[in-house]
């Protein structure tokens, strides 16, 4: 198995295994990996990127939960907020109506006070 099958294995299509891929694929870059692969305990290499690709594995898992919980806690406000909405309606409704009985006891108040005060006229 050569180095660029082990590392896509391990990492398929990470951004660091494809950066290295990339690299091995330049003749520059290939001869300096050569070199860094002999220099470097290859196991030790395996078990640096499997640590990676089980961190990232990980980080994806811990993101999927968090975003699972945001849309829990969205749909709560957003029936916290339809709950609200309504409260609103009615409370403009009941402004009014309380605005339209507060005008007609006004009215009925000065009727019955008009009336209170009337005098028959002397014939």
């Amino acid at each position: 198995m050569t180095l660029q099958e082990i590392l896509i294995a391990l990492g398929g299509g990470s951004g660091v295994v494809g950066l290295v891929v990339a690299a091995a694929r330049s003749k520059n870059a290939r001869a300096y990996l050569a070199r860094l692969v002999t220099a470097v305990d290859l196991g030790d290499a395996v078990k640096a990127l499997q640590t990676v690709v089980e961190a990232q594995g990980e980080s994806i898992e811990w993101l999927r939960s968090e975003l699972s919980s945001a849309k829990q806690e969205l749909e709560v406000a957003r029936m916290q907020l339809a709950k609200t909405e309504a409260l609103a309606i009615e409370n403009a409704a009941l402004r009014s109506r309380v605005a339209d009985l507060e005008a007609q006891v006004h009215k009925l108040e000065d009727e019955l006070k008009r009336r209170r005060s009337w005098r028959p006229k002397n014939v």
